[in-house]
Order: structure tokens, then sequence, then C-alpha cells
């Protein structure tokens, strides 16, 4: 079993504005995860530019207010690593989230892409795969990550495109 999650926003601003000046840079994905998310912690691990690739990997912990039988599961801090890769000629980038516990029970992996969407816009489209195999609670726990994922996006969206115009990229 699996739950297939499906985000599309749209930006005001170009593409090479979106990755080059917003997707990768700190001080946007410091204010994306602590302020916009609330996640109580993040860090850059690694950042690679591999030419024709960007190879990159944070930790993040996000707040901890899931359901009771989920936090009893996941047991004390949870935290997770991001694993992401960059294609610089499709715009696509591939990530896997490695949970801090259960890691061989819980895959999240996906991909990211933009394309242009007019003249002055482009469309950040988001497609996630969750699957949880843990008897009796994978589909509750496959449901929870999936709402998070949906507020975690919406939010994100709301704080780009507010980066956007604070930091005069917007078209």
């Amino acid at each position: 079993m699996s739950t297939d999650v499906h985000f599309d926003h749209e930006y005001r601003c170009d593409e090479a504005t979106f990755w080059d000046r917003v997707f990768f840079e700190d001080d946007y994905n410091e204010g994306l995860y602590k302020v916009a998310l609330r996640f109580p912690k993040y860090e850059k691990l690694a950042f690679e530019d591999r030419g024709a690739t960007i190879f990159r990997r944070v930790k993040a912990t996000p707040s901890q207010d899931a359901p009771g039988p989920i936090r009893s599961l996941m047991g004390g801090e949870f935290w997770y690593t991001e694993e992401a890769t960059f294609d610089k000629a499709s715009k696509r980038l591939r990530f896997k989230t490695i949970p801090s516990k259960l890691a061989e029970k819980i895959a999240i992996e996906g991909t990211i892409r933009s394309q242009p969407a007019g003249e002055a816009a482009i469309r950040r489209i988001a497609d996630v795969a969750i699957s949880v195999k843990i008897f009796g609670l994978g589909g509750t726990v496959e449901g929870f990550i999936a709402k998070q994922l949906k507020e975690s996006f919406e939010r994100g969206a709301r704080f780009t495109n507010e980066w956007l115009v604070k930091k005069g990229l917007a078209k």
C-alpha cells in the first residue's frame, strides 16, 4: 500500500529565479523551515554543485504534533534527513526523505519540477509517494504524513510568493 500526493503552485517568477535565487538559497530555506513551517530545527548538511546536477542534504525536525498512536510509535524526538538531486537541464529535483526512526518501514520519495506558466510565472509541481509498512498502522501513518505534507506545501507556497515580493524577485 502507498499514498501518492500531488501539489501544483504558481509563483510570479521565472524558472531561473526560482531555482537559482530562491530554492537553494540559505536565507530562503531558513525562513521556509523555521518561520513558515515552524520547524524547531533545520540544518543544511551538504550542498554540492556537480556540474549538471546539484546535490543537497538537509536535516529537519518538524513540530511534534502527531496523534498519540504515531507519537508512541516514533517515541521521543523525531527528525528526518532529506537527500535531493536537482538536474539542471530538466529542472527536476528528485528527493528522498529518511526518517530518524523506522527508516526501514517508511519510504517518502518524490519529484519537484517547474514549468513556465505564461510570461511572468512558473508552476512548481511536486509528486510524492509515501509508503509505510507497519502492520495495523501503515494507512494511518501514511494519511498523517500526506496531511502534513499538504499543509507544509501550502504554507511553503504562500511563503515563497511573499519571499519573491519581499526580495524584489516577483514579476
